[in-house]
């Protein structure tokens, strides 16, 4: 059995599988791409945050640590003695602004450098009176300074260097070193170090002297890692040089930068799934549309409808709008039918009337003119028919161009109640106008308003009996203009007032009388056109009502 893999990609099923995923413009790959690009950008940026925030922590604690070994180091070194297991050391700067205002107008020459507190004893400021080392105790009850005491220098060097020679030889393992360098910076005592580290520590000095100031911190290579350094000049101008070991701090770094590295490959993928996922989600409703589309234009079959899915609100309220413009397109195309039926219903008898008396008019040449002139008629009501057809094609699609104007609609139903006055005579009926004293204007076309008002008040007339009565009225409410033409006809049964407004509808009562069924069907156009609203109220043997609401501005649609 041989296999054909062309065979196989040319099937309907798979080649669409095949072809949308390989399609860069496919929605899921897009989808896809931004989950993926988001995810990187995101870890990214978490990444950065995280390494600056502990690349911050691990020096600033660092900093710490050397700034307090070297405070008590030198605390003890100006005292003489080492710390106590219930002494405790801190800068001058943490002291109180109310023992600083005592002491400096007690000792105004006094210097202060460091201080230490004892648990429940007095406290013990150290500094500088003059070119000697003092320590001023201040007493527990009212917080005052009490008497200088002179600090004696004899042995401290050799304290200094006790305290590092027990310090942990083994270099990597223990994180500190200290050195201790005379005001010519030569080697006093240190922790016990090579004598290459000593040498870097001395050329790192001569290189970047200390002077005047309080605290350097520096760094300096040693082999794979670097010593973060803190140097304090001593009251005696001697130098204390504190390094502390950053190998640690840096490994944890490296650490973070290599789970980093392998996060920033594989969160790409993660996002890319996920967002295939959702795009896949997404896509599978717009599918199912097109594939419902795609059915409809094959078959013609308008009568199927979607049904919702899983796939989301927005993607529901799409299928909604599809099936409303699958019902709507149903309807159009019903109406069409209807219409064309219609149509071939009406034009056929004046047709063949047209026929008839043509032919007639070939046999007997005396009666010609009174043939031509039945022909004449004939044409103008089949040209009347199309061309109202027309106007409500125009007027429904708003295909034609707006011609707008301020309109007073008052004007406009006078001028057309006296263009009907006569046939209203005629006819014994009796119109009357109600209207407000100032005139109603509106945003509209002047030419389509008339037809409407001629249509309405023809059709009154049309179905009035003689000696009955209609009622036109004019009134505003709200932003909208009422008009209303109100007639004591005959009436319209209640199920045919739902068919009142279709294309060529007559209903039963009305097939004796001249018309074409195209009226009220173009005064609804000519009403939507204008954004507004007809409606009908009638009861048989009583009347017929219409309400037409017009807006005073017209909004483009």
């Amino acid at each position: 059995m041989s296999w054909n893999k062309k065979s196989i990609f040319q099937n309907t099923r798979y080649s669409a599988f095949f072809r949308d995923r390989q399609s860069p413009d496919a929605l899921r790959w897009k989808v896809a791409l931004a989950y993926a690009v988001a995810f990187f950008l995101t870890t990214l940026i978490c990444f950065v945050l995280i390494y600056i925030t502990q690349h911050h922590v691990h020096y600033k604690t660092m900093e710490k640590r050397l700034a307090d070994s070297a405070d008590v180091l030198e605390a003890e070194y100006m005292r003489g003695s080492l710390l106590k297991n219930d002494e405790k050391c801190k800068t001058w700067s943490k002291v109180s602004d109310s023992i600083r205002k005592k002491l400096t107008e007690r000792y105004p020459d006094f210097s202060p450098r460091l201080v230490i507190e004892r648990k429940d004893s007095e406290t013990m400021i150290l500094g500088t009176l003059g070119e000697k080392a003092v320590m001023i105790p201040i007493r527990k009850k009212d917080k005052t300074p009490g008497t200088v005491r002179v600090l004696s220098m004899i042995g401290n060097k050799h304290l200094l260097k006790s305290e590092f020679d027990e310090e942990i030889s083994d270099e990597r393992a223990y994180p500190f070193m200290f050195l201790h360098l005379s005001a010519e910076n030569t080697l006093l005592s240190s922790t016990p170090l090579s004598p290459k580290w000593i040498r870097l520590l001395l050329e790192e000095e001569t290189e970047s002297p200390t002077g005047n100031r309080e605290h350097v911190y520096t760094s300096i290579k040693r082999k794979k890692y670097e010593v973060l350094l803190h140097k304090r000049r001593l009251y005696d101008g001697t130098l204390l040089i504190a390094g502390h070991d950053t190998s640690d701090a840096e490994r944890s770094l490296r650490h973070l930068l290599v789970l980093f590295s392998i996060a920033i490959v594989i969160v790409p993928f993660i996002g890319g799934s996920v967002g295939w996922y959702m795009g896949n989600k997404i896509s599978k409703g717009i599918r199912r549309v097109t594939k419902s589309a795609k059915k409809i234009r094959n078959s013609g079959d308008y009568t199927s409808r979607l049904q919702h899915g899983t796939e989301g609100r927005e993607i529901n309220e799409l299928i909604d709008v599809f099936n409303a413009m699958v019902e709507r397109t149903e309807t159009i195309l019903a109406e069409l039918k209807t219409m064309s039926e219609n149509v071939i219903h009406d034009l056929r008898t004046p047709i063949t009337r047209l026929r008839a008396r043509a032919e007639l008019a070939m046999q007997e040449t005396p009666g010609c003119r009174e043939l031509a002139s039945d022909i004449a008629e004939e044409c103008s009501n089949m040209l009347d028919i199309i061309n109202t057809t027309l106007e409500i094609a125009q007027a429904e699609s708003g295909s034609s161009a707006k011609v707008m104007e301020q309109v007073d609609l008052c004007s406009v139903v006078e001028n057309i109640a006296d263009l009907y006055s006569v046939a209203a005579e005629d006819a014994e009926i009796d119109v009357e106008i109600n209207r407000p004293n100032l005139p109603l204007f509106i945003h509209g076309d002047k030419t389509r308003l008339q037809r409407l008002v001629a249509n309405l008040l023809d059709n009154a007339l049309k179905y009035t009996c003689s000696g009955g009565k209609v009622t036109i009225a004019l009134s505003r409410t709200d932003d909208s203009i009422l008009l209303q033409i109100t007639d004591t006809g005959c009436g319209i049964s209640h199920d045919e007032l739902k068919h009142i407004f279709d294309r060529f509808y007559r209903a039963d009562s009305s097939r004796t009388r001249p018309g074409n069924g195209l009226g009220l069907c173009l005064v609804k156009a000519i009403t939507e056109y204008h954004n507004g609203t007809v409606s009908v109220i009638s009861e048989i043997g009583r009347g017929t009502s219409f309400s037409v609401f017009l807006p005073e501005n017209l909004t483009e649609k």
